[in-house]
């Protein structure tokens, strides 16, 4: 049995910023079934910041139709203060803040 492909996943998000470096990307939200695979990873665009992408992965074979909680984080380090970034999940690209703890 082959593994479904990944696709854009739905999340909600919060973005921090530590002292001005590292950014921290909290994405959370429901799957449609249990032991969805979720992670958060850059695009392949060449931009800085890079535009960041919620995706998923159904498991394979059969699975109990129950909405499931997911959480998912990821960091990078910025080269200065950022005050938006842009996220790509099935909803689109949209445009995030970016909050800053001193």
């Amino acid at each position: 049995m082959s593994r479904p492909a990944p696709v854009l996943g739905k999340g909600r998000y919060a973005i921090f910023q530590l002292m001005n470096h590292v950014v921290i990307i909290n994405a959370w939200g429901q799957t449609p079934t249990p032991n969805y695979g979720v992670w958060l990873m850059a695009g392949p665009e060449t931009i800085i910041p890079p535009i960041y992408e919620l995706w998923w992965r159904a498991p394979s074979g059969p699975q109990s139709e129950v909405m499931t909680p997911f959480r998912v984080h990821t960091a990078f380090r910025a080269g200065g203060v950022l005050r938006s970034l842009e996220i790509r999940d099935a909803h689109g690209t949209r445009t995030h803040p970016v909050h800053q703890i001193p």
